[in-house]
This record gives C-alpha cells, structure tokens and sequence, in this order.
C-alpha cells in the first residue's frame, strides 16, 4: 500500500522537476453529484455487425471513349457461412456477446457503507441509505421491459426519464435525458412484516423449510431473507414471485439451455413480505418510476479518507429508501433493511398471476443485501452529544485515570505498614502510568510469573532507551529483557518487540527471501575481496590499471625519467592464507568490505542511496524491498492490534486516546526482523549492522531542487498520533481528517512540504489509529469531519404527528441550492431558505404505508428552489437535487491544544536514526539528570590496605564498598587474613615459589594473542606481538574484552594438596585523574604509565566465562580496577573459622578461570611508543603498551601467601576496526 507521505513525496517530487501534477478533479472539502451513472452498456445480449466500403477511382484507356474516370465500391465485411448472394446484397456475419453484471447477489467488497450501521440506534425519521464503491451498479441492468399501454415510442419503466426543459417548459434536446430509474431500491421493514409461518412455508414450497424433512419455521434467519438457488427460487410458483422470464422470452436459451437461469445453482436470498405490503410499496407503475429520485452519485475528493491509496478522486453510488421506521413506538424496535432487485417488478404488477393473488397471500424479491438497526423513540441522543462524549473523556493511551488516581492516593497516603508493598504498589503504578500492563510469562525455566508488557504507543515522551549501555543488535532477544528491581518483575517490552519483528519477517516470505539473497550476495562479495586484498591478489580492474601505469613507465624509460626500482625487504616470518571468514586477521578487511557492498547495492544507478521517491532505479532489486518493508513497520503497518492496545481498558468504547511512539521498541523490532537468514555470524551481525546504517543515511537523505539546493523534505516516520473507538466510524467509515499545523507567520505558505499526516488507517470498523510525525507542541488543530458520501438522509427537520393522522404533517428546512457559480458562496455555509415548508397528510409523507412520497416531494423541491432565488436555475427535479434537500446537517468536531502565545511556540527538530553500532545515537535531548542517581562512576578513594601496583607484600584487606551497587560491585564485609610476602627461595610449605597461571587479554572478536616460537630455535616463544594482537581505541562501538587465565600446563601434574587458592587478584590501570596521596606517585606523571580503561567506566560487568565454581568480583578504586577470582561460597568463611574460602588446584576444576569484561571503553594511547612486532622492524603507527598484573594468593598454615606478579603486557593502537 502507498502511503500518504510517499504520495505526498511523489508530488513534491514532480513539482519540483518541473512537471507537477495537474489540479484535483475536486478540491478539498467539495463533491460533486450526478442523477445517474449509465454504462456505456446495460446488462445483457448484445450483436455487432461491423463491415468497411471502400470506394476508389481509376483512369483507364483503353475504355472508349477514352481518359475515363471510373469508381467502383468494395465491402469488406465478415460473411454469413453457406450464403451464396453477390457480396452487394450479402448479409453480414453478426457476432454475438453478452455483457455481465451482477443480478441475484451483490459481493461485499462491492459495498462501502451503510446508515444506519448494523445494530445502530437511530431516530425514526431517518432515511436508510446504502453507499456502492461502483457508481455505475444502480443502473447496470434495465429495470424493465415492460411497456404499458398507451406508452409513447414503446417507453418502458427502464427507460431514460425526465428531458431537460429550459424555463419555459421546452425540451432542450432530444437527446438529453436528467433520469434513470435503477434496477435496485432500499426498503426498510418491521420483522413481523418478513416473518412466514410454516403452512405458508409449504405453499411456497420453501428449500429446507418444508416437505418431510423440513426444518422447524422457529430457526428461520432473523433477517426474513432465506437462502435458496436460483433455480429452486424460480421453480416457485409464479403468482409468488418477480416474473424474470419476462425478461428472456425472445431468448428461450438464457432461460432452457445448459447455461439457463432454471438450471443455475448460484445462492440467493429471498424475503416474502405479503402482497398488502408489497403493493402499499410498489401500488403502480408511476411510483416504481419514482425510484429515480432515490439513486445517484457523488464524486468527492479522497483526502483525508483513511486507507485511501493513491487516488484523490473517489465515485459513489447512494441508494436512499423511501420507507422509513415505523413512528408510532414508545421504545426502541428492531428494523431490516434489505436492498432488493425491482428488475421487471414492473410486468409483475400488471401480471395475471399477480392481480389474482390475495393480499394476505406471499410473494418472493430477491435481497442482494440486508441488515438491521434500531429505531428510537422521538428525541433520543442525537450526534452531537455522542461526539462530546467522546471529546471529553481524552486522555493519553493508558490504565483510565480514575485507576490511576486510586492508586496515587495509596501511594501519596500507604494504606499499609508493609515497606516492601508500598514499595510495590508504587512501583506498578508508576508502570501503569508509562502504558504498561501486567501479562503471564513462562521464563526458560519453566515457571509461570508475571511480567511487565507494553507495545510501542506509550502515554509519555521516551528520549532514549532504557539504559545508556544499551545493546544495538541481538540474535535471541535476551539482552533487551529489562528487570525492575522494585517489583522484581521482569520487563519484556523489547524483548517481544524483538520476537514480533522475528516473526513478521519469516511470515512474509517476499521479505525474507530479499533478506536472504542480498546478505548472500553482500557476504560472499566481500569475503572474496577480503581475500584478495589479503593475499596481495590484484583484481581485474587493478590489474587493468597497473598493466596502464607499467605501459606509461616503459614508454618514459627513453626519456630517462623512470623511477628509482623499489627494494623489497623480505618478511623474517610468512603467514599463511586465509582460510575461514572467521580469521581474526580477516575479519576487519571483511567487514570494510561489507559496509562497501551494503552502500553499493542499496544506492541507485545515480549513486545516492536509493530513495522510495527517486526516479534512479535501484542497482539491486532486492534493496527496495528491505526499505520498504523496514519503512512499513516504522509506521506500524501490520503490528498487531494487541501490541498497539495491550489492555483493553486502554481504549474502552467512546474514546479517544493520544500516543507517542517509542523508537526503541520500534528499533527493536527491525533488529529482530533483520537478524532473519544470519546463517555465518554468531556474536556481531555485520550485514544487519550496515543495512541499519544505510538505512539511516536514506533517514537523513533530502528531496533535491533541480538547482543542486535542498527542499527540505525528508522521509516521513510518525513519532505522535491518536487513536480513535467509537461507533462514530461505523456512521462514517470514510471519516475526513485534517491536522493543521503550527507555523511561523513569516513562513512562506509552501514552506512545509511534508504531509500533514503520515498514516490513518481502521484497525476495525470502529477504530481509527492516525499517525503524525511531529510532536504536540507544533499542534494547531485536529479536525474529523463527515465525509461527503457517508452523511445520514432524513425525513424533513422534524415530524409532527397526530391523534388524526389528516393533521400529521412533515416539516423541512430547505437548503439553498446553486446552479449560478458567480452567486454560491465558497467558503461558508450555505443558507437556509426563508421560513419553513410543511406538506400535509399523504402529501410529502404516507403515514399508513411509510413511504415517502418522493416523486411529489422532489416536484416540490425544485418548485421551492425556483420560487426563492435566481442563483438555482434547474427546472426539472432529480435525484441529486432531492439528496441535498434530505440530507441532515454535516457535523464535524475539532480538537484544539492548549492556547500557546506565538512568541513561545517554535518547530522542534527530530531526527530519527536507527540504534546502530556508532556510539553515538541520540535521538532528541534528554532530560535534566537527577543528581541523586545511585550509580558510582571510577574513581572513587581507595580502599584501605589493598595491594597497589609495585608495593611488596603489603596488607591485602576487604573493600569497604557497598553491596550490590548499580555499578556490579559485589565485596564481602568481613576482612581475610593479612597476606603476606615470602622470599621465592624458601616458599613455605603448601605455597608454590612461582605463578601457576598465565594471563592473556583480547579483544572478543579477535581471539587468543598467537604465540610465535623463537627465530634463534631455542625453546619457548618470541616476546614480539603478532600484528593483530592489539586493541584498537577508536571502534565504533565498545567491545568486551576476554581475561585468560589458564593454569600453566607445568602446574597441572603437581600434588594437589600442596597448593591451596584463595584467590587471583588482576590490577588494571585506568584513565584517573586525581592523585595518588603520594604525588610522586601520579600515574600521569609516569613514562611507562598506559591505562587499559577509561576512569568514565562506571558500569563495569564481569563473568566468568566457563568456570562457574568461581566468581568474580569488582573494586572501584583510584587509579584502577581491580578483578578478583574468588571461589563460590555462600559466605566468607564456610568453615566458621577465620579461613576464607579456597580451593585446591591440583586438579582440572581451576585450569581455566577466564573472565570476561563487558563494553570496556579503550582510551586512546597516553604515552606513545614504538611498537616491534614479529616479523617486521618496526610498527609505524602510534601505540601503547598497558602493564595488567595478577596476583595469586595460596592458604597456608593459617596464613595467606602472595606470590610474585606475573604481568601480562597488552597493546594498543589508535585506530579503528570497520565494523567494529
């Protein structure tokens, strides 16, 4: 489906090329009527004889008398087989065909609306009205054939009516015809009127209502319509039914043949109102003819319509009933309506069959459609209160506020001592208020519990996601669970928004399956390139370019000016080829080579990215698809409901509810459709992470002048809107909605190109969800208004009923009509006519039938519009002139914010982005922080006694930091024993002299540091790095880095009894920029001083990557982060004694008790170095070497044991990885 912003985008788009579109057929807020609609051809049977002469001349001499001119004729024509005549008189072969039109039953697609609405309450006087999305179906079969006596140049019922006259009663033109009588009118019936009993069942020989096996008459449809072929409905006796052989009976075929009506088995419905009532209905010819005045058409512009598409000019058939409820009720009574076939009613009445028939007795029409509704007493609730209904109750899309105002007042005064339930109820009330509800969760161990569940339309404005640290991109969407440690509930908000974009992309198959060849065709291109690049492969465009330069370098070689050769220094080691995309080596060339694929195959053949309203084709046509669907889902477009509503007390009946949307719920959900045929990478989704950043680019991307400058229009995503439930849209389905727009009173009138609004569209028949991509602050107005198709018909202004019905009469309020354009006002109401007119008892209004008396009321219409002014100059009645007359007033309700002075006001600038990789995602200012926030950045005074970098054996005690913090900082309270040094060369018993673990660091993504082994063949590895082995500071996004720590393989056979762990302390040095107590000891002021973190990491999270028998634990201190690896217990001391809690090593349990340390923001190097790495001389970039140190701590006779550091040295460059 187009949007309107991409139609909106398309006109801009052409304007500003210089070919804008040409004007609306109708402007906005105008329509316009037509009596009648005539195809070209009615319904039916039809031959053509078509044949060409062709006359010549020729000059011929040897004619006598000679030089002259002869002309002969020649036919060319189709001849009839077998006929031996001249081809002059020969007759032409006709070919038959047979127009097709509905005539038993009416699709419903076919129908747009209908007033009243199925179950709808509604006054009495109102007319029942139908509107046809085919403004040629009221007239696409004749209506009859029949010609009555006496009748002028064989004129039948269906037949143009009514010629055009000129003031003085003239005929203007023979060929000119105001009328036509449609073959469909609209009736309206009280049940009693429709209900049949069961002997009357079996004398009409009704299908499944009688014979032996006939079902009980009770069960019969509530509607009066029953089923039945169209052969059972004719094989029903004559007398009580509609006479269609009338119709065919030049034709035996269409009534006989294999393809006849007797043998067809389509369904129809049939009602059976009594000949009484049915005669009161249709008494004669004349008021069958009056149907003529209840049919026409209006042609109205689309603007506004909600689900419109791209037309701005729809065509509507109205079908209006002259019958109306019954008037005399004291309480409200159920009606039908039911739009019947009156095709050749006319010969039926004047049948034998027909004039013979007792009134009581039944007789069958045919119902191409039916529904029922209410009718009310006179004076009930009319329209317009039901609209203030709905205006007054608005609120922001949440729990109703009188909950919310109950559970404010227990949170303001605590009806309970309970701590801990205060603390809950305030904290679902806070929930409720942001839009959210409680659902049943089974989490993945199997238990049932609750859990907090909203969708993406929030009551409040959302700056950001949940958390600053937050994850761009997820392959099972546990990272966006969110738990709430007041109520400890977890939220899955995101979480389901990430499953529901899953799912909506493996249901759409065309999706998936572009999804799937364009990261195909991405990943396989750019490993290929990667390779190359690599090897030092040259490719076929640079090798063209090379074997260029070499021609250009020989040819100069004459003139001396070749340069100097280039001497190549042999590599001291070789690496071997790639061989697996997951090569760390690989990885960045991949990964720069994917960002290139991705921009290539997403731009156009201009270059630029591709755009929905460029006119560049798009170099791979699976990228529009992705963008689209991608756009698609920004607007909401198959969300379902019960995400966008997740409780229905949000949105009761009569209602109106305002929203804002929630950009990381909506991110989430592209993450997730996105994360679909990922068959290579495991932790970091390349092709996902480019498709989101191209995707953005076209989020920034402008609508260019044909001069180079820009026009300001950019791709339209909503981030405001409203929902609207009330029965309201069942009266108005097309219901017309205008937002107006604050702006400056300086500002050019086309400044603005953008739409007014992104997107309306019905969830259900009385729900209207609207989308805006401005924010309420810039709100002028908001404006629902009845569409000009979808307005209600009544009988006159009031009614005036009375004991003698000779003293009942109708009373109408007339509206001016224009037919003279220099006197019709344009932008006002038009005026009531003076005074009022009433038409007495059976006049205008038959009380005892119900049936309008249109043919004299439209007579009296127009008389009343010629005798009152000169601006209406029609003189002949007709259909759309008798609609305007009956229609009720068009109401509409406006919706305006708070009066803002201009002076205050002013546009706000939204740039939507996806959340991506870059590290730098805002998407609009954020609030005011609270500075009592509970988070502990780096940085904070060291705990006292705690081993520092380059101290001996020092006193190694507890951190007195506190439990639990936000920051992931978990430390004991209770100090262990004093930990003390030892002379290497006489350890003591239980202790060993030398480390038992080495320490590495890396990158995630890059895996473990290779080990080279030494050039000179002696034992053991060469101390220089490989030249992938260093962090890089200047990534798009932080990565998580990977502490090994692996038991030496020497250490592994040792008794285990011997050595007991307490724990592994690791110091790492980060960025701080206050001073040790001691100044000569600032970290600053240290050559070799390098940290390995920012001091601005104030979230640092660590796990243990496999070793679940030990933990992890933070301190936050000074100059550095210290990691301590600590075996699990429940408490400090498991024993109850002062001896802390250890573990022996001597067997495989603790032979890996790496950790991993998550997003940790790299600094840039401090003190610069020059870098050796093996097999080169030297590393021209600038680096830096951090020193990370581990200490090991044995138990021993009652005492603990440090043994000596064993640093682990890591490398830093300052560059970044792409794609990482």
């Amino acid at each position: 489906m187009t949007s309107l912003t991409d139609r909106n985008a398309t006109i801009v788009r052409d304007t500003l090329s210089g070919n804008p579109p040409g004007p609306p057929p109708l402007e906005q807020n105008r329509m316009r009527l037509f009596s009648y609609y005539k195809p070209g051809l009615e319904a039916g049977n039809y031959h053509i004889e078509a044949e060409q002469r062709i006359t010549s001349q020729s000059y011929s001499s040897s004619k006598n008398p000679p030089h002259v001119w002869e002309s002969a004729t020649k036919r060319v024509f189709n001849k009839v087989p077998g006929d031996t005549a001249p081809d002059s008189v020969r007759p032409v072969l006709a070919q038959d065909f047979q127009v097709m039109a509905p005539q038993f039953s009416l699709e419903r697609e076919m129908i747009n609306s209908y007033y009243p609405p199925e179950g709808h309450q509604d006054e009495g006087r109102i007319l029942p009205h139908i509107v046809l999305n085919d403004p040629h179906f009221p007239w696409e079969r004749d209506a009859g054939t029949f010609e009555a006596a006496g009748a002028v140049n064989h004129e039948s019922i269906g037949s143009m009516k009514d010629p055009d006259l000129d003031k003085a009663g003239h005929q203007v033109s023979p060929l000119q015809y105001r009328s036509k009588v449609p073959w469909i009118a609209l009736l309206v019936f009280d049940p009693a009127e429709l209900k049949i009993s069961a002997a009357e069942a079996n004398t009409l020989s009704m299908p499944a209502y009688s014979g032996a096996e006939a079902k009980d008459i009770a069960d019969a449809p509530s509607t009066g319509a029953f089923e039945m072929q169209v052969k059972q409905y004719l094989s029903i006796a004559q007398k009580n039914r509609i006479n269609f052989e009338v119709g065919l009976s030049e034709e035996t075929d269409e009534l006989n043949g294999d393809d006849g009506l007797l043998k067809e088995t389509a369904t129809i419905q049939a009602i059976f109102p009594t000949k009484g009532t049915f005669k009161a209905i249709f008494p004669d010819a004349a008021h069958l003819e009056a149907n003529k005045y209840l049919a026409h058409v209006r042609a109205v512009n689309t603007i506004g319509f909600p689900d419109a598409g791209t037309e701005m000019l729809g065509n509507y058939s109205i079908v209006i009933s002259a019958r109306i409820a019954n008037l005399n009720i004291n309480e409200p009574t159920t009606q039908l309506c039911h739009l019947v076939s009156i095709e050749h009613v006319d010969s039926t009445i004047q049948s034998a069959p027909y004039t013979g028939l007792a009134d009581t007795e039944r007789i069958g029409i045919v119902s191409l459609f039916s529904w029922t509704y209410t009718a009310l007493p006179p004076n009930p609730i009319n329209f317009v209160d039901s609209i203030e209904h709905v205006v007054e109750g608005m609120q922001m899309l949440r729990a109703p506020e009188i909950v919310l105002k109950n559970l404010r007042e227990q949170v303001i005064e605590p009806r309970t001592t309970d701590v801990t339930e205060q603390k809950g109820i305030a904290s679902v009330y806070q929930r409720l208020s942001a839009g959210y509800t409680l659902s049943r969760w089974r989490c993945e161990s199997g238990e049932e519990t609750a859990a907090f569940s909203r969708g993406p339309l929030v009551p409040e404005k959302l700056y950001g996601p949940p958390v600053d640290d937050w994850p761009t991109g997820s392959n099972n969407s546990k990272e966006y669970q969110v738990l709430d440690r007041a109520s400890g509930l977890m939220d899955l908000s995101y979480s389901s928004a990430w499953q529901l974009g899953k799912t909506l992309a493996i249901a759409d198959t065309v999706f998936n399956a572009a999804l799937m060849r364009f990261r195909s065709l991405v990943y396989t291109w750019a490993a290929d390139k990667a390779r190359l690049q690599k090897d030092n492969i040259t490719s076929r465009e640079g090798l063209a370019i090379k074997l260029a330069n070499d021609i250009r370098i020989i040819g100069g070689l004459s003139a001396g000016n070749a340069p100097d050769p280039r001497r190549v220094v042999p590599s001291t080691g070789k690496d071997l080829p790639p061989n697996s995309v997951g090569d760390p080596s690989l990885r960045p060339l991949i990964a720069a080579k994917i960002r290139e694929a991705v921009a290539t195959q997403a731009s156009g053949t201009g270059g630029d990215i591709w755009k929905a309203w460029s006119l560049d084709k798009p170099k791979n046509s699976d990228w529009p698809i992705i963008s689209t669907w991608i756009s698609n889902k920004l607007s909401l477009m198959d969300i379902p409901a019960h995400y966008l509503i997740p409780d229905p007390s949000y949105l009761p009946d009569e209602s109106l509810r305002f929203f804002h949307i929630d950009d990381t719920w909506m991110d989430c959900i592209v993450d997730g459709a996105l994360s679909v045929a990922n068959h290579l990478d495991r932790d970091d989704d390349l092709v996902r992470t480019y498709i989101k950043q191209v995707y953005n680019q076209y989020l920034d991307s402008e609508m260019m002048k044909p001069d180079g400058t820009s026009s300001g229009l950019k791709p339209q995503i909503p981030c405001y809107g409203f929902v609207l439930r009330s029965q309201i849209l069942k009266v108005m389905p097309d219901i017309r909605i205008t937002v107006d727009w604050w702006k400056p009173k300086d500002e050019a009138k086309d400044a603005d190109q953008r739409a007014s609004v992104c997107r309306y569209t019905k969830l259900d028949d009385i729900t209207l969800l609207a989308l805006l991509d401005r924010q309420p602050e810039e709100l002028e107005s908001i404006i629902l208004a009845q569409p000009p198709h979808q307005q209600r018909f009544s009988l006159g202004y009031a009614l005036h009923p009375d004991v003698s019905p000779e003293k009942s009469s109708v009373e109408f309020k007339f509206r001016q009509l224009y037919t003279v354009g220099a006197q019709m006002p344009m932008d006002t109401i038009w005026p009531l006519l003076d005074g009022e007119a009433r038409g007495r008892h059976d006049e205008w209004y038959n009380w005892d039938s119900r049936m309008v008396q249109v043919d004299q009321l439209a007579k009296d219409v127009n008389a009343k519009l010629q005798l009152d002014s000169n601006a209406y100059q029609d003189y002949v009645p007709t259909s759309a002139e008798l609609a305007m007359e009956l229609n009720d007033p068009s109401y509409f309700f406006s919706i305006l914010p708070r009066p803002k002075p201009d002076a205050k006001r002013e546009k706000v600038a939204r740039r939507r982005q996806l959340r991506t990789k870059e590290g730098k995602w805002k998407a609009e200012p954020p609030p005011p922080v609270d500075e009592k926030s509970s988070s502990t950045p780096l940085g904070g005074p060291e705990p006292p006694g705690l081993l520092q970098p380059g101290e001996g054996g020092a006193h190694i005690g507890s951190s007195p930091a506190k439990f639990g913090g936000s920051n992931g900082v978990v430390i004991s309270k209770e100090p262990p024993p004093a930990v003390l040094p030892f002379d290497p060369r006489a350890a003591p018993k239980g202790v060993p002299k030398l480390t038992c673990f080495a320490l590495n660091v890396y990158a995630d993504y890059k895996g473990l540091p290779k080990k080279w082994p030494r050039a000179s063949g002696l034992p053991g590895f060469d101390d220089k790095p490989d030249e992938n082995d260093y962090l890089p500071t200047k990534n798009d996004y932080l990565y998580d880095l990977i502490f090994s720590v692996q038991k030496l393989p020497a250490r592994k056979g040792e008794n285990p009894i011997d050595y007991t762990l307490q724990e592994i302390l690791i110091i790492i040095p980060h960025t701080a920029s206050g001073k040790d107590p001691d100044s000569s000891r600032d970290p600053r002021q240290q050559k070799n001083y390098e940290p390995l973190c920012e001091a601005s990491y104030a979230d640092p999270r660590a796990r243990m990557l496999s070793n679940q028998r030990f933990v992890v634990f933070l301190n936050n201190t000074k100059t550095n982060l210290q990691v301590r690896i600590v075996p699990r217990s429940a408490t400090m001391f498991p024993t109850g004694k002062q001896v802390p809690a250890s573990m022996s090593i001597g067997d495989s349990r603790s032979d890996d008790l790496s950790f991993r340390l998550a997003e940790v923001p790299v600094p840039q190097v401090l003190n610069v170095k020059r870098l050796l790495v093996h097999g080169k001389d030297h590393f021209d970039r600038p680096g830096g070497v951090v020193k990370v140190q581990m200490f090991e701590m044995y138990f021993s006779g009652g005492k603990v044991y440090s043994v000596p550091s064993n640093p682990c040295y890591v490398y830093k460059l300052d560059q970044g990885e792409p794609g990482t």
